[in-house]
C-alpha cells in the first residue's frame, strides 16, 4: 500500500464551504464539511493533483471516505492517470486524519460528476445491538466467496451505486455494470482480510487486505480496501471496492 506522504495542514471544526461546483454547504453534514476540508488542506507529493468527487460520513461523525481522480505527472515525461480512495477518521483532537489510501492505475482520466456528491444511500442502518453481524466476518464471507466465483460472491453483497476500482480499467459504478464485468473474471486464487473498523454508529466500515489473481507466483499480488455501508436490515453491503497492485 502506498505510504500517506501528504502534509496536513490544521483545519477547525466549523462547517467550511464547499469547492467551486460542489453541493451546498446546506447540503452536507457537518462532519462531512469537515473532512472535506481537511483532504483540501492537504498538501499532495510534487506533481500529483487529486479532487474528492465522490464520499461520505458515518452517523457518528467519525469515520468517512473520499474518492475521485489522481493525475501524477512523472519528472521524466508524461502523466499517470488513477482513481484514489482514502479512509479518513476523527482523531482525538477532534480533528480528520487519514488513515488508508489506495490508488488505482486507470487507462486514462477517470470520469466522476460534476462537483462534490454524497454517496448516502436510503434505508441505512440505524440501530446498533449485539446482534449485530461484524463487519470482519462480513469480509471473510466475501473473500471466500471470491475464491471460487466473483459473481456469485458479489452478487448478494453489493449496494445500488456500488464502486469497482480495478488497475487498467476504467471504475465501474452500480450493480448492473459490475457483475456483467465480473461475469467474465476468474476467480481470486487468494484472498485475506488483515483488519476491519467500524463507526460507531455502526452503518459505515472499512476492511483491509491482500488478494492474488492468476496462479500463485505468477500473478498479480496486491492489497485490497473495502468501503461497507450497513442496510436497515442490518447486513453489510459493499460501497466500493479497490484493488492496489504491488510494484512490479
Amino acid at each position: 500500500m502506498r505510504a500517506l506522504l501528504w502534509t496536513a495542514t490544521a483545519v477547525a471544526l466549523v462547517a467550511l464551504p464547499g469547492a467551486p461546483g460542489a453541493q451546498s454547504s446546506d447540503a452536507l453534514p457537518m462532519a462531512l464539511e469537515q473532512m472535506l476540508a481537511a483532504a483540501r488542506a492537504l498538501t499532495p507529493p510534487p506533481g500529483e493533483r487529486r479532487e474528492p468527487r465522490v464520499g461520505d460520513v458515518a452517523a457518528s461523525g467519525d469515520l468517512g471516505y473520499l474518492t475521485g481522480p489522481r493525475r501524477l505527472e512523472r519528472d521524466t515525461g508524461g502523466t499517470v492517470h488513477g482513481v484514489y480512495l482514502t479512509i479518513w477518521k476523527r482523531e482525538r483532537d477532534g480533528r480528520f486524519g487519514p488513515v488508508l489510501d489506495v490508488t488505482t492505475p486507470t487507462p486514462g482520466a477517470p470520469s466522476f460528476p460534476t462537483g462534490f456528491t454524497r454517496a448516502a444511500p436510503a434505508g441505512r442502518f440505524a440501530e446498533y445491538d449485539d446482534t449485530t453481524p461484524p463487519l470482519s466476518a462480513a469480509d471473510s464471507l466475501l473473500n471466500a466467496a471470491l475464491r471460487t466465483d466473483q459473481a456469485k460472491g458479489y452478487e448478494p453483497r453489493l449496494s445500488g451505486q456500488v464502486r469497482l476500482h480495478r488497475p487498467g480499467l476504467t471504475p465501474l459504478v452500480g450493480r448492473t455494470a459490475i457483475l456483467r464485468w465480473v461475469a467474465g473474471q476468474p476467480a481470486f486464487e487468494g484472498a485475506d482480510t488483515r483488519y476491519s473498523e467500524a463507526a460507531r454508529s455502526g452503518d459505515l466500515g472499512y476492511t483491509q487486505g491482500t488478494y492474488l489473481h492468476g496462479r500463485a507466483g505468477g500473478g498479480e499480488r496486491g492489497t485490497y480496501v473495502r468501503l461497507w455501508i450497513r442496510e436497515r436490515g442490518g447486513q453489510w453491503v459493499l460501497a466500493l471496492d479497490a484493488l492496489q497492485p504491488d510494484p512490479a
